[in-house]
């Protein structure tokens, strides 16, 4: 399984961004243009709860440019696509693979979650949304750790994914780390206001 992290330092304690982070009515406020709204639709955030996140405008219109898509249509049908598309296909028998220019990204993920270290990390599989179009498994780990030395005022925030494209062309999910790791740098701007 392939990985990837990243990590921001935050100027909060690693405790009260682990709040904010758990709390769905106070994430849900933190950027909507990142991240519109947080839910728990089955459980309370234990093992085994699923969480779906809407995510705000700032996300899904990021530019995704790669994707494969296998249409089962006739050959007339496919030309039409093919020109709405810009996209380039070859013919595999009776199932076209294109590779296409795609508008927007991810605008929800269903989550169930895995495990909890309360107060340090969550960890939660992708079952749901589009990025389990792109990957299977899709598994992410938030974790929030004090800062050596300044424990009671700034932490570090990281972001850790694991996961396995469904096809060769889907690239790695830089912009999903990117845009999680832009939404908890905005932890230090509200938690001014919280």
């Amino acid at each position: 399984m392939r990985s990837m992290k990243g990590e921001v330092v935050l100027n909060i304690p690693a405790e009260k961004a682990w709040e904010m982070y758990r709390d769905n009515e106070i994430i849900s406020k933190i950027n909507p243009e990142m991240l519109a709204r947080a839910e728990y639709i089955e459980g309370d955030g234990s093992p085994g709860s699923l969480r779906l996140f809407k995510l705000g405008p700032d996300v899904h219109a990021l530019p995704f440019t790669f994707c494969t898509l296998d249409i089962h249509y006739p050959q007339f049908v496919w030309k039409t696509e093919h020109k709405k598309l810009g996209a380039k296909g070859a013919k595999h028998g009776n199932v076209y693979a294109m590779h296409a220019a795609v508008s927007g990204y991810v605008k929800e993920s269903t989550q169930k979650i895995e495990k909890v270290e309360m107060g340090q990390s969550v960890t939660y599989r992708v079952v749901g949304g589009d990025l389990r179009g792109m990957y299977d498994p899709y598994k992410v780990t938030f974790s929030f750790v004090p800062l050596e030395g300044k424990e009671e005022e700034m932490c570090i925030a990281e972001w850790k994914a694991e996961f396995e494209p469904l096809t060769p062309t889907t690239p790695l999910p830089e912009k999903a780390r990117d845009a999680a790791l832009g939404f908890l740098k905005s932890f230090d701007k509200f938690e001014l206001s919280y």
